[in-house]
């Protein structure tokens, strides 16, 4: 018997269509009525988008699941940046406690380290949900704030002040969903590449955003 198909689509770089092909793959397991991320997506009304943070190496979306009562935010990027605001993780029939420190701890010297020691891109999904008008209260107050902006160079360092400010009241108390281990190969050439400089006493240097274990 074959196993059911999905419909494949891929939007983004290789970070995003590894968590879409992996949405896809899995709905298609679950034997679930969408058969694609964006049958789930085309069901949901987005209220807001915050890009990816390179300070905080994260980005943010805000769904609507209830009509003018509840508003999910989700939350993906650096695990070791967004455990500490987890209060809780899901397990397969319960949530685990993460409030404590050390749980927080562990969880990154055990699943993070492996990971990283494994050269895996890690990324971690989270969630919460808060009540609609906590939600459009807070927008409204930083919409506000950016409008009575006037000096340009100024507005661009305040808005992204505020934006972080914003962040912060968005991203507390949150449920973490998952934390993906994503490979990222180094392409066939980069060994010759390196080799060539090194003959030609060229020191080779990463910078690199990745976790240092990672890199």
């Amino acid at each position: 018997m074959e196993p059911p198909k999905y419909e494949e689509k891929r939007i983004g770089n290789q970070t995003e269509c590894a968590l879409l092909d992996f949405v896809n793959r899995s709905l298609a397991k679950l034997g679930r009525s969408e058969r694609s991320y964006e049958q789930i997506r085309s069901n949901l009304k987005i209220l807001k988008m915050f890009p990816f943070n390179s300070d905080t190496k994260k980005m943010t979306v805000a769904v609507e699941t209830e009509f003018e009562k509840v508003v999910r935010i989700y939350t993906k990027g650096a695990p070791e940046n967004i455990i500490d605001s987890c209060n809780d993780m899901v397990e397969s029939d319960h949530f685990e406690d993460l409030k404590a420190q050390p749980a927080k701890e562990k969880l990154k010297s055990s699943v993070l380290k492996q990971m990283s020691s494994h050269s895996l891109r890690t990324i971690a999904i989270v969630y919460k949900d808060m009540q609609y008008q906590d939600f459009k209260r807070i927008l409204e107050e930083f919409e506000n704030e950016i409008d009575n902006e006037d000096d340009e160079e100024e507005s661009k360092n305040q808005n992204e002040r505020k934006s972080n400010q914003t962040m912060a009241m968005l991203d507390t108390d949150l449920t973490l969903i998952a934390i993906f281990g994503i490979k990222d190969p180094l392409r066939p050439e980069i060994k010759d590449a390196v080799k060539k400089c090194h003959q030609a006493h060229v020191n080779v240097r990463m910078v690199t955003g990745d976790n240092i274990d990672t890199a």
